[in-house]
């Protein structure tokens, strides 16, 4: 897709990876974990291979795991009411923010973009139509 509007997927890494080594912190912008994956996950996903039920999952999400969404939410402490068909499963965050912008922009719409910003936001926008794009630039000192 190229550079659009300063968003291209190597700046946004570079960055995130540079400021994170910088601070002596840790880097969470791409998924990338330093550590083994639980013995536990590991047994879960063998038994369900060997179960052999790989069929496609309904739309919105397994139903036992948004009823799963619905009551870890309730037990938050800010919690939000939620009913089934107010929860849908997607497989990645850059996934739910195209659909999401795809469901509620039109053209001609504003969007602003404060930066910096997740990379995919400048992208997911320009795919869905043609836009007046503003950026806020937000200096971290």
């Amino acid at each position: 897709m190229g550079n659009i509007y300063g968003f291209n997927h190597y700046s946004f890494f570079t960055e995130m990876s540079e400021l994170a080594t910088r601070n002596n912190s840790f880097d969470l912008s791409l998924g990338l974990p330093d550590f083994d994956i639980d013995e536990r996950l590991r047994d879960y996903l063998k038994e369900s291979a060997d179960l052999n039920t790989h069929n496609y999952e309904p739309l919105a999400g397994n139903p036992l795991l948004i009823e799963s969404v619905i009551k870890f939410n309730l037990k938050r402490q800010n919690s939000i009411r939620l009913k089934e068909n107010e929860v849908t499963i997607v497989p990645c965050a850059t996934f739910a923010l195209y659909t999401s912008l795809k469901s509620i922009l039109n053209q001609g719409d504003e969007v602003i973009i404060i930066q910096p910003s997740y990379y995919t936001y400048g992208p997911s926008i320009v795919m869905n139509g043609e836009f007046l794009y503003i950026t806020i630039l937000i200096m971290i000192l």
